[in-house]
């Protein structure tokens, strides 16, 4: 078993017997505080609403990353006006959390409720 460990924050554990990858779910962001810092080499969170993604929430986030990890989010916001503010958010509270190189970009994701393609913003932010 490698040293290189995975988190990944999804409202679906579809992740069964994936070696390398510690799950957490949104509701339970807050565990993270009890991880030891450096310890995920790169960090997905999906299918995470804006409101989980607290500067409390990605500072645990930040301090279980090793250093130049990147955390990549896919806003989970099917109304594309409201997109726009969650990045917003999201990127305020990354700042407040310690993150200091941010980027954002746009990504065609599958929506299972609607169960269709949408695009979305992603934001990519770097320990």
């Amino acid at each position: 078993m490698s040293d290189k460990f995975e988190l990944i924050v999804d409202k679906k554990d579809d992740l069964e017997n994936k070696e390398n990858i510690f799950f957490v779910t949104p509701e339970r962001l807050n565990q993270l505080k009890l991880v030891t810092s450096n310890s995920f080499y790169k960090a997905t969170i999906k299918n995470c609403p804006a409101n989980f993604l607290t500067s409390f929430n990605l500072q645990y986030i930040y301090n279980s990353l090793k250093p130049n990890a990147s955390c990549t989010i896919f806003i989970d916001q099917p109304i594309a006006v409201m997109q726009d503010y969650d990045k917003q958010t999201i990127q305020a509270n990354a700042t407040l959390a310690g993150f200091t190189n941010i980027k954002t970009s746009t990504a065609n994701i599958m929506n299972e409720k609607l169960k269709a393609k949408m695009e979305t913003i992603t934001v990519i932010l770097t320990k």
